[in-house]
């Protein structure tokens, strides 16, 4: 349906889409990575250094490791810069250049360079030192770097399609991680406590999920309180204001849409189109609360995640499908 897509080819819109999913990955992992690493271990949490390196691990391949005792430079390598690893950082990193490789014509220099400049970081890292004590400095170069492409991708390229395809590749990406990240909290927590509740434990939880969210300052702003699972949810889940929320990535999702189908006329959309199910998710978030799903924020969450999935089959089929 590559017709569709004015001055871009449907193959064209699928790279732009997808430079901005891996790259979103790779920067979520980074500072997940990060903080989960280094909140542990420089706080009374030290005790629980095995859990914390399950929880990276499932976070980076969403799939439980099954071996007990899993050595921690082991966890850290594969998940950073293992060449072999679908699921690492660098294989992200080098699937953002791979994309970007195709449209190279259709973007800026400016912007090619810090996706060279990220992968190549990435790729020539030192293992013996990353396992050692270069993690910090890993990660945070991968973060700096992705601020560096988020710069560029904003303040060098036109604001047409182009840019919408990688913005809305970004956002889906982010609503993802987010709902991912909440959902390993739970998960982290429940391991943690055992059968006995323990605030002091779940709120440290939350407050490394702000961390990695880079939340914590403006969560504290807003509700001028201590961190717990009521004020990162409401904030991480329905603050419209946050780049990061799941609320402003469906925002912003629908508004992109609006951009790339020259529309904003919701009368005629078909009910099963991705337009309409992006308004309608949107309209319903922009007036929901924490306190109607309080009682079920995971069986919440699980709904997000269904409806991203739905988004990304909608958004292939009525962009990406070239036999149309």
């Amino acid at each position: 349906m590559g017709y569709r897509i004015k001055t871009i080819l449907a193959r064209h819109a699928s790279s732009f889409y997808w430079l901005g999913r891996y790259q979103e990955r790779a920067e979520f992992l980074a500072r997940y990575l990060q903080v989960k690493y280094f909140s542990t271990m420089d706080s009374n949490m030290i005790e629980y250094r095995d859990l914390t390196m399950r929880s990276i691990s499932y976070m980076a391949t969403g799939i439980p490791p099954q071996e007990e005792g899993l050595k921690e430079t082991d966890i850290i390598w594969n998940v950073a810069i293992n060449p072999q690893s679908t699921t690492s950082i660098l294989y992200y990193l080098k699937e953002v250049r791979e994309n970007t490789k195709g449209v190279r014509n259709l973007i800026s220099n400016e912007l090619w360079e810090s996706v060279n400049k990220n992968f190549h970081f990435a790729n020539n890292f030192n293992s013996d030192y990353l396992k050692s004590r270069g993690l910090y400095e890993f990660t945070h170069g991968v973060q700096e770097n992705s601020d560096s492409f988020h710069a560029k991708l904003d303040s060098t390229l036109l604001h047409d399609n182009v840019w919408a395809f990688v913005k809305m590749g970004i956002y889906l990406e982010r609503i993802y991680q987010t709902t991912r990240g909440l959902m390993n909290t739970f998960i982290d927590i429940r391991a943690l406590r055992g059968e006995h509740e323990n605030l002091t434990v779940e709120n440290h939880q939350w407050l490394m999920m702000l961390n990695a969210m880079e939340a914590t300052d403006m969560t504290r702003k807003l509700f001028k309180t201590s961190v717990q699972q009521s004020n990162s949810c409401q904030f991480l889940i329905f603050n419209l204001e946050f780049p990061r929320s799941i609320a402003h990535g469906f925002s912003k999702i629908n508004e992109l849409l609006c951009k790339i189908n020259d529309t904003q006329d919701f009368n005629h959309l078909a009910k099963d189109s991705l337009q309409f199910k992006s308004a309608k998710i949107a309209s319903q978030m922009r007036y929901s609360d924490y306190c109607e799903i309080e009682n079920g924020v995971e069986k919440y969450l699980e709904y997000i995640m269904s409806q991203v999935f739905i988004f990304n089959d909608l958004i292939h089929k009525e962009f990406f499908d070239y036999k149309k």
